[in-house]
């Protein structure tokens, strides 16, 4: 077993061009199976432990308008936790600066009032406090900017307007902390803060609740909403829109997985046999000396397993380096310090190793199977089977994969259908593409003679009866294919983040104040437009849907600095609502239908309207989920003027964001130029692109040393045959033509099918991207794609070039000794 090992070890290191072509192709599928299985976790988990730096032990965050009685989360039915109620009140306070000196600007402090040995117990605190009745706990900035220290008096109106001092006993470094996430907060006991909003009834605004165990969150949120229908639960583990979005992301990896893995399978399949070729004089020696089959099979594939070995534990340690860095730039936080991850499971190291080893020894066993059987005799005489032969049943199997392909393509609309479509065309036109060079060559053979050109004619016979051509042929279809759809998509990803949504030269999102709390904006030098676009994040209930619907609600304009959705109605009427194609199919209503919509359904003034559904808008390149779009008077009824995002055109960007930084009262909101927004955008992509990219160009490689080395190979196994041609009709000259030219009309004929089933194959690839909420627009006969398509055309050709010059030195006397 040891000399196998060795003599593996040795064809290994002797052929590295191909040993790099394999050991690549394992590691890039080995790294996105690795993606594929972990980024789900990694995200849920890095996100929980993100949330936890604010939220502590927080599992669910509940509210309501009414208030909430901590009394609830005690009753039988509900699992048992622990739950810290918070009381949320407001005081405002006045600043003025000598830049705007007759401008107030007015700060809303917002008063916490909890039990804050439970907030320190759950971590919503990170220090242990303790208040007495007259005594607060401020943040940095609220210190900062009204000049408090430890020990001074602050004076807060209760509710009758009588005033109640206050003793600062602690200023509080907010960083994370929900607690103290508005700029502007105050904390202090809930007696102190009931007493101030003059309130004999003890109803929470908010309840932060840890569970004793995790895994019951489901029954924890079901009961608790049975018996208090009108709470609002937010989960933080097991939250529904961040599983789906991880969902969506698993799936699209899960997309990438399967096109490097058959990128693989039809890479290995074709180098295996040139491999096996390459080792028929081993086999003869085996199976002359009286090696069982099941030693010689071993040590066919021995070669292969260790191909896989390599190729996953160097993507394990790749994977283990770039975790981090690429799990961050997915989430893109901003402002929440480093993400922690959880360590990778142990078993998946081991599925991903097993698996590429045994992906990698399957791939060749026809081959090994048929090199087995092979009579010693003609294994000694060196005659090797260089033929092509049509397989009936391939092409019936073909015939039935694309057929399957093209319906499911056309008539499919999940993820799974459109996924199988896309596997089932590729491998179909695959098997079919043998067939597809016989006609081309009888057409070329035809043209040829007409010519009189015989040489060219007998190219285009070879081209498609030897294995070597046809085995590039497929290579070159699937992997030039795959290739030009993933460059695609990933051009296709870029242009849509590359379009901006914010025509502003400044633009703040996140407002949460009436619009006249900006009116100063107009009156900073520079600034010669201030638009805003109101947007609000409704739960809504209707008879159409079986459960409430989180939708984000847009107020119509027709003359709005935000872009961000397509297909905006030019006038929108006060009955009528334009939705996304998600929200229509949530409400199962279509355009023309009058649906009911019952807005701030869980709010103490619920509002329901009749609407008339208008033509859909596309909101692909902006948000994701429910989007509805209401007019002027509609929107304003309901949510009030509380502008969100607000657009400003001005000479001095950098200038008036530095402004607006410094006198905007509120929390929470970012600020951006122009410049930034464009790059913000286009880091939010990078992390996909990047993948795809890289992908494509890896496509791009193994194609071309894959079919050098098919080249290479081939040419060993067909050196008695030019012998044979120059002894008998050929010069030199004539047979590097001939093999110029095979190789020529092989690849025009897979580049040119590669093209046509690409745009075949690039509308399931659009449709996926669109499940994905990505641009579903995609040119695969782009100038781009045009160009890597010339580029393979010319590298493939100069690949050509060694096994011509080796034709020069070609000894026809040893080659013919044995005839």
């Amino acid at each position: 077993m040891g000399i196998l090992f060795k003599s593996s070890i040795k064809n290994i290191i002797s052929k590295p061009l191909r040993t790099l072509v394999l050991i690549v192709c394992i590691f890039a599928m080995s790294l996105a199976a690795f993606v594929t299985v972990d980024v789900g976790g990694a995200l849920t988990g890095a996100l929980k432990t993100y949330f936890g730096k604010a939220l502590g032990k927080t599992d669910a965050l509940i509210t309501s308008t009414n208030g909430v009685d901590l009394d609830s989360f005690s009753d039988e039915s509900i699992p048992s936790n622990t739950a810290v109620g918070i009381l949320i009140s407001s005081r405002e306070v006045t600043t003025r600066d000598n830049e705007f000196y007759d401008i107030e600007f007015v700060h809303k402090v917002s008063l916490m009032g909890l039990d804050t040995n439970l907030a320190y117990n759950m971590r919503l605190l990170n220090e242990q406090l303790t208040l007495e009745d007259n005594e607060v706990a401020i943040s940095s900035t609220y210190s900062q900017e009204m000049s408090l220290a430890v020990g001074d008096t602050i004076t807060y109106y209760d509710a009758a307007n009588m005033p109640h001092d206050f003793t600062v006993k602690y200023v509080i470094n907010e960083d994370t902390l929900f607690i103290f996430k508005k700029a502007f907060t105050a904390v202090m006991n809930v007696a102190a803060l009931q007493m101030l909003d003059c309130s004999d009834t003890l109803m929470y605004s908010m309840v932060a609740v840890s569970l004793d165990n995790e895994s019951q969150i489901v029954e924890f949120k079901d009961n608790l909403l049975k018996q208090n229908p009108g709470l609002t639960v937010e989960l933080l583990s097991n939250n529904e829109e961040i599983l789906a979005a991880t969902s969506e992301i698993i799936s699209l990896f899960a997309v990438l997985l399967i096109i490097t893995f058959m990128m693989v399978i039809f890479i290995t399949v074709s180098l295996s046999e040139r491999i096996i070729n390459e080792r028929m004089p081993s086999i003869g020696t085996l199976l002359s000396l009286g090696a069982s089959r099941k030693a010689t099979t071993t040590f066919l594939l021995l070669e292969n397993a260790l191909y896989g070995l390599v190729g996953s534990l160097i993507a394990c340690f790749v994977y283990t380096q770039i975790r981090y860095s690429f799990i961050s730039s997915m989430l893109n936080i901003e402002n929440g310090g480093p993400i922690e991850l959880l360590p990778i499971e142990p078993w998946l190291f081991a599925v991903v190793i097993i698996g590429a080893t045994v992906i990698e020894c399957v791939c060749p066993i026809f081959e090994v199977v048929k090199a087995i059987k092979t009579p010693i005799r003609d294994i000694i005489f060196n005659n090797k089977d260089t033929e092509s032969k049509i397989s009936k049943k391939s092409i019936i199997i073909g015939v039935a994969l694309v057929v399957i392909g093209l319906c499911l393509e056309i008539f499919g609309t999940g993820f799974v259908s459109l996924t199988i479509s896309l596997v089932a065309v590729i491998t179909g036109a695959a098997l079919l593409m043998p067939l597809l060079m016989k006609g081309v060559a009888f057409l070329l053979g035809k043209l040829f003679d007409l010519l009189k050109m015989p040489v060219a004619k007998f190219a285009s016979v070879e081209m498609a009866s030897k294995k070597t051509t046809v085995g590039s042929s497929i290579l070159c279809l699937t992997a030039i294919c795959l290739t030009i759809n993933l460059l695609s998509l990933s051009t296709a990803i870029t242009e849509s983040m590359s379009q901006p949504f914010y025509k502003g030269d400044v633009i703040a999102i996140g407002l949460s104040s009436e619009s006249y709390m900006y009116s100063f904006v107009e009156d900073i030098e520079g600034v010669t437009r201030v638009d805003y676009t109101y947007m609000s994040t409704d739960t809504i209930t209707s008879p159409n849907a079986n459960k409430k619907l989180d939708v984000e609600f847009l107020m119509n304009s027709t003359d709005s600095m935000f872009v961000g959705i397509d297909n905006l109605p030019s006038e929108l009427a006060n009955n009528e609502v334009a939705m996304n194609s998600q929200m229509m199919e949530s409400l199962g209503v279509s355009v023309g239908d009058t649906v009911s919509v019952t807005f701030k359904a869980y709010s103490v003034f619920p509002q329901t309207l009749e609407l008339v559904v208008v033509e859909p808008v596309s909101t692909a390149r902006y948000a994701t989920g429910n989007f509805g779009v209401l007019s002027r008077d509609t929107y304003l009824a309901i949510y009030h003027d509380y502008p969100y995002i607000m657009n400003i055109a001005c000479s001095n960007p950098t200038e008036v964001k530095a402004t607006l930084d410094k006198y905007l009262t509120e929390s929470g909101y970012s600020l951006y130029t122009q410049e930034e927004m464009a790059m913000t955008m286009l880091e939010s992509a990078a992390s996909i692109t990047s993948i795809l990219n890289i992908l494509g160009a890896l496509g791009v490689v193994l194609t071309l040393i894959g079919v050098y080395s098919n080249i290479s190979i081939g040419f060993e196994g067909r050196r008695r045959e030019f012998a044979v041609l120059h002894s008998t009709s050929m010069n030199i000259k004539q047979l590097k033509r001939l093999v110029f030219l095979e190789n020529l009309f092989m690849t025009i004929t897979s580049i040119a099918t590669a093209l046509i089933l690409s745009m075949v194959i690039g509308t399931t690839v659009s449709k996926i991207s669109n499940l994905f909420s990505l641009e579903s627009s995609l040119n695969t006969l782009s100038l781009s794609n045009l160009a890597v398509v010339l580029l393979i055309l010319v590298l493939m050709l100069l690949a050509t070039v060694k096994p011509q010059n080796r034709l020069t030195k070609l000894k026809t006397a040893n080659e013919l000794k044995y005839e």
